[in-house]
């Protein structure tokens, strides 16, 4: 369904011809010529009381509407009960056209903000947003253009978008609005520019958001690398397309952020193929996506033992389960030997039995939901008082290690007994 919401204010309106495009309507009110110009299933015309006392009735003769009585927002309880009302007048999976013109003093800045909001709760796509700017008319012929405001929604999409990047490291709703507007300059016919390379940046975006959340490695390195090589041919598409302003304020942050990853997935068990590895754990980190930082950060911990043992950077021996076994079987059974005392502090095991131990017991907890009965005893007993802010901190302290060890060059490899 297709639903115009409009408001009618308290002003003495001066008829006009409002224009758009080729489009035009002669009347007093826009919320008519939201109707005439748009054709919607329904009018919805939010007013106060004084609103409809003076104008509903001359309304009604030029148009068919909907009333929406509201309270005039006189305080932050109306405010609320405004913002309520608008909710309740749009259904699910409404196609919604929002006119900004008239209103009493912040309403239509509430509906902007609530339109936004049923875009996530309920499905709403805003096709338009429009004002009809009477003050900006041309006073020899009484035209008045109408200004289209939608790309305003599409900036708070970009906001969330961003917000969504920088906090949780998801890039794909990112990826989702560049390729929407590389669809879009094509589908203008009045746009003086097409876009060459903003869909292959958008689809390379969301490659590699996957290939992260999946723990992926290999992937992630690899479409981190094919990332930053079409970023560096976007100039030309956002120094023509107004729209990418957003997008370009954000390009350094996305390449210092992601194109770090990127290397050769032959290489990722070398020395530089290791470090690679790091900033992947610090990338999870800084997103606080622990579960994926601690299953790379026992994987990649496994892998660099069994380069080691077999003095090796080949992927297909890395890799293999008959080779990582015996990594594995070491190290466990450098932490038995610890726990036994039969390991000290000046074995140059020492330090890597620990942060195994700690790095196993973690990863068992998180991977298998906490299915543990220490775990389970620990809360019912309380003996920690914030159980789940330990574990967070924990978590965090032990993937740092393991990052800081894959990096450092210096650290003395782990050999087999």
């Amino acid at each position: 369904m297709r639903l115009a919401l409009s408001f009618l204010g308290t002003g003495n309106y001066q008829a006009t011809t409002y224009v758009l495009g080729d489009r035009r309507c002669t009347t007093r009110y826009f919320c008519s010529a939201m109707a005439e110009l748009f054709q919607p299933d329904r009018l919805c015309v939010v007013m106060t009381e004084e609103a409809r006392d003076k104008h509903a009735d001359a309304l009604g003769r030029v148009c068919s509407f909907e009333p929406l009585l509201v309270p005039s927002g006189r305080n932050e309880t109306e405010i609320w009960d405004l913002f309520e009302r608008l909710v309740e007048a749009v259904p699910e999976n409404t196609s919604l056209i929002l006119d900004v013109t008239h209103g009493f003093r912040s309403q239509p800045l509430l509906a902007l903000t609530a339109s936004l909001f049923l875009t996530a709760a309920r499905n709403v796509h805003i096709e338009g947003i429009y004002y009809g700017a009477w003050e900006a008319r041309n006073t020899a012929t009484n035209e008045a253009p109408i200004f289209d405001l939608t790309p305003l929604s599409n900036l708070i999409g970009w906001s969330a978008a961003t917000r969504l990047f920088v906090r949780a490291g998801d890039a794909r709703p990112l990826g989702a609005l560049l390729r929407q507007t590389h669809t879009a300059s094509y589908k203008q016919p009045s746009s003086p520019y097409r876009s060459k390379y903003l869909s292959k940046a958008g689809f390379r975006l969301e490659e590699l958001t996957q290939a992260l959340a999946l723990v992926q490695p290999l992937e992630s390195v690899q479409s981190a690398r094919h990332l930053s090589e079409v970023l560096h041919q976007l100039d030309e598409d956002l120094q023509h397309l107004p729209q990418t302003r957003p997008f370009r304020l954000l390009l350094d942050q996305i390449q210092t952020r992601l194109t770090p990853l990127g290397g050769d997935s032959q290489a990722l068990f070398t020395r530089e193929g290791f470090r690679l590895q790091s900033a992947m754990i610090r990338y999870y980190l800084r997103a606080n996506q622990l579960q994926q930082a601690l299953t790379l950060s026992r994987e990649a911990l496994v892998s660099w033992v069994t380069a080691r043992q077999n003095d090796t950077s080949d992927p297909q021996i890395i890799v293999d389960r008959e080779y990582r076994k015996p990594a594995e079987e070491h190290l466990n059974e450098r932490v038995l030997q610890t726990e036994n005392h039969e390991l000290t502090e000046d074995d140059p095991d020492y330090g890597l039995a620990i942060l195994w131990g700690q790095l196993r017991d973690l990863r068992n907890n998180i991977n298998h939901a906490g299915m543990q009965i220490e775990r389970f005893r620990a809360i019912r007993e309380r003996k920690h008082g914030k159980p789940l802010e330990k574990l967070h901190q924990n978590v965090r302290d032990v993937c740092e290690h393991v990052a800081g060890l894959l990096e450092d060059q210096s650290a003395p490899p782990s050999q087999a007994t």
